[in-house]
């Protein structure tokens, strides 16, 4: 130790090199929330949506709603205002389509076959011509819920973003559409901007935002608490420091691995400042309390004292704190078991953030204290008042021994408080429901949330379920049989799920509409698939599919995007729009459906559902499957550090024995307040075990120290609340209040974590220095006294 400090200069010289060096890195850093990266690359929900991505582009939709304060849809001054903003959105660089009331196909029947033409070829001009463009509109149920509501006062276009588009691209898109839409915000009408793209590039905003607001706060409060703490200049800068260069590094080896910035991974530096702290804190408070007894014996500290002071702390609590850092990486480290990329991601570097400082608590800290004519002023540190000779208590102290001495009067007291704690908690975790749609990130009040609610309400909605459905050759798409029950498919969801599917838009709907037209002049409802030979005046099914066939060479509009091939099709995709993302109606449609079709399509067709929505179906599932495994893993890895550092599975014991109240009562919170578990709170088990061990072995150690010393327990428990109990409580306030500050973030999911990561913070902490004495006292372990 005394080689490795020799020039602790040179310590803060190569700290500092290191940190600008991964600093530079920053400026790399990437924010990506695709959720098709969340999965594992060979699941097969993730493989389903690329192939159909692949066959017919991009999914995901941005939808701009407008409401007209006056007129109709069909009016001559709205359709202008909608024909303006289609033309310039057609602009945009990253769009592929843009579909309106202006630009859709209208399919009608001539002499010489199907015309297709645009709904609105050109401006009424008339009260008759604007009835006209209204008939056309009705005459397609396509229409409805897409280009007009049920009072006609609203319309949507939808843009289609182009495959492959980058994140900064589609935020361009967005934002441009937003320009166009500010420049036409005076005449009349209201606008909304909905849909995954556009939730994607809020998120991507709103995440920077969180970055420039939330880390100075978080700064802030650690300051503040370490200036509570310590009422000392030292006690203030050196955990700081420790803070900052360790979020920097850790940041710039993401930049460096070309590791995103997700909307999880977006805690990290908040996380960093609130869990970095914690090893410089317990060094310095015990550097501080020696430091003050020096004084007192004393009067003043010689640099060689203060050396020898240095070592003395890191001897004493280097153990400990190194057994602390090491939980707290298994903690954050069982994530990195995740199948789920966003959350073994955050695993890994918060890991990797903790060790880091871990590294500068224990080399930084302790050479600029060896420079401490430079750095450090010992006046600056308090010393304790005596009483008779004696250290009194301080409130920290005296509170908690109040609390140990009601607790330890009776073994029965302590058992029912543990029990009841666990029995209530049980009673909340059956409580918690899984599954939080992207759109739910936001909280209700913004603008996305509302541009959501409002499609949802007037229009078919945004939330899209793909269905593909493949034939084994070309033109198996024809087939009258397989039509047919694609229609009945179609026709049976729309039955069951009335309140949840807003509609469903297929090929089906296109070769209904070319039939009605090739039959315009024939009595009855031609609104159908051809399927009755005799009533087409064919021999067979085989000359239905060839008229099915002809109606596609005759068709002159596109149809692309629900088939593979226009004229000989040998696969459709058609689309589920539900208007709310409820993960587990999703499930039960899709279930539905693939049951439906396995029961009633003929043979020698495949039917496969997918889409952004399913996507986060299986992300959600993902994350409830790992959330049993991390937790597991995380109590087992400290289950066995303890037992290895005291070399005996007792201790290993009674540190599950505290971690169990905190972490129960952490679920028990989230199901009794209807808290989802979703990829922020599944992260709080893992993170509240790596974290909130630290004060059951800060105490602990504590305890075996003064437990060998003496073996009057009351003595032992009030000396090891003195030494210990005042960096715990600094450092739980210190990590709680740096959590906290996530309930500023702009997503709830962030905004739960912080809440119940230092809900669990405080109860921990009040564990390790409660039950853990009592329980220390009661069974009087055999370690302990070793």
């Amino acid at each position: 130790m005394n080689k490795f400090f020799k020039y602790p200069l040179a310590i803060v010289v190569a700290v500092c090199v290191v940190t600008v060096i991964l600093g530079i890195q920053l400026k790399n850093l990437v924010i990506d929330n695709d959720t098709t990266k969340f999965m594992p690359k060979s699941h097969p929900a993730r493989q389903e949506f690329i192939e159909i991505e692949d066959t017919y582009g991009d999914s995901m939709m941005m939808a701009i709603s407008v409401k007209f304060k006056e007129g109709y849809v069909y009016n001559r001054k709205n359709l202008e205002f909608i024909e303006n903003i289609t033309a310039e959105f057609e602009q945009i660089e990253g769009i592929d389509a843009v579909t309106s009331v202006v630009n859709a196909d209208y399919i009608f029947g001539t002499d010489d076959g199907i015309e297709t033409i645009k709904l609105v070829e050109s401006l009424p001009q008339t009260l008759e011509e604007e009835e006209e463009v209204k008939k056309r509109l009705t005459s397609w149920s396509i229409y409805r819920g897409n280009f007009y509501s049920k009072d006609f006062r609203s319309t949507m276009v939808a843009l289609k973003l182009e495959l492959g588009v980058g994140s900064s691209n589609a935020e361009n898109a967005y934002k441009e559409v937003k320009k166009i839409l500010k420049r036409y915000e005076s005449e009349g009408h209201e606008t909304y901007v909905a849909g995954m793209p556009a939730v994607l590039v809020i998120i991507a905003e709103n995440m920077r935002g969180d970055l420039i607001k939330l880390v100075p706060f978080v700064v802030i409060i650690l300051i503040g608490t370490l200036f509570f703490s310590f009422r000392s200049v030292v006690g203030v800068v050196l955990p700081t420091i420790t803070v900052l260069i360790t979020t920097v590094c850790t940041l710039g080896l993401m930049a460096v691995f070309r590791v995103n910035l997700t909307i999880v991974a977006n805690a990290i530096p908040v996380l960093m400042v609130a869990v970095g702290s914690a090893y410089g804190i317990h060094i310095i408070s015990h550097y501080f309390d020696v430091v003050a007894a020096e004084r007192l014996k004393n009067g003043v500290v010689s640099d060689a004292r203060n050396k020898e002071i240095i070592f003395h702390t890191l001897k004493r609590i280097g153990g400990a704190v190194l057994l602390a850092a090491l939980t707290t990486i298994a903690g954050f480290g069982s994530l990195a078991t995740s199948s789920i990329t966003l959350l073994r991601d955050f695993g890994i570097f918060t890991a990797i953030g903790v060790f880091i400082a871990f590294i500068i608590a224990l080399t930084l800290i302790p050479a600029l204290l060896m420079l401490r004519h430079k750095f450090v002023k010992h006046k600056d540190v308090k010393v304790p008042k005596k009483d008779d000779g004696n250290e009194k208590p301080g409130l920290v102290t005296k509170v908690f021994l109040s609390i140990y001495k009601f607790l330890v009067k009776g073994k029965i007291r302590v058992i029912i408080l543990f029990v009841l704690v666990l029995v209530i908690s049980a009673v909340g975790t059956m409580r918690i429901k899984v599954g939080n749609p992207m759109i739910n990130y936001f909280r209700k009040s913004t603008e996305i949330r509302k541009s959501d609610d409002f499609v949802n309400k007037n229009f078919n909605g945004v939330t899209m379920l793909s269905v593909i459905v493949k034939g084994e050759e070309a033109g198996a798409l024809t087939n009258p049989d397989i039509l047919v029950g694609m229609e009945k498919m179609q026709d049976y969801l729309m039955k069951k799920y009335p309140d949840d599917i807003g509609n469903i838009i297929s090929f089906i709907d296109f070769v209904k509409k070319m039939n009605q037209v090739m039959n315009v002049d024939e009595s009855g409802d031609y609104y159908e698939i051809p399927f009755d030979p005799a009533k087409y005046r064919c021999e067979s099914k085989e000359e239905l599919k060839q008229l099915i066939a002809q109606y596609l060479m005759l068709f002159s509009g596109n149809i692309g995007e629900f088939v593979d091939d226009s004229i000989e099709p040998s696969q459709t995709k058609f689309e589920i729009i539900l208007k709310n993302g409820d993960f587990n109606k999703i499930k039960e449609v899709r279930e539905d459906l693939l049951d439906f079709a396995k029961k009633n399509f003929p043979e020698g067709y495949k039917t496969t559902a997918s889409g952004n929505a399913y996507l986060q179906v299986v992300v959600s599932d993902l994350i409830v499957d790992s959330q049993i495994s991390n937790i597991i893993f995380s109590l087992i890895a400290v289950f066995l550090i303890l037992s290895v550092y005291y070399r005996t599975p007792i201790a290993g014991i009674f540190g599950m024995l505290t971690l169990a109240a905190p972490i129960f009562l952490n679920f028990g919170v989230m199901g009794f307040l209807g808290i989802k578990l979703d990829a922020g709170t599944a992260m709080v088990a893992s993170v509240a075990i790596g974290t909130g061990i630290d004060y059951t072995i800060h105490f602990m150690n504590a305890y075996c120290y003064e437990r060998k010393l003496s073996t009057d327990l009351e003595a032992v428990t009030t000396r090891a609340l003195q030494t210990s109990g005042k960096a715990i409580v600094y450092n739980a306030t210190a990590v709680a209040l740096g959590f906290l500050v996530l309930v500023f973030s702009s997503f709830m999911p962030l905004v739960y974590f912080g809440a119940l990561v230092g809900l669990t913070m405080l109860t921990a902490s009040f564990s390790a220095m409660t039950l853990l004495p009592v329980a220390l006292n009661i069974f009087k372990p055999k370690f302990i006294s070793r």
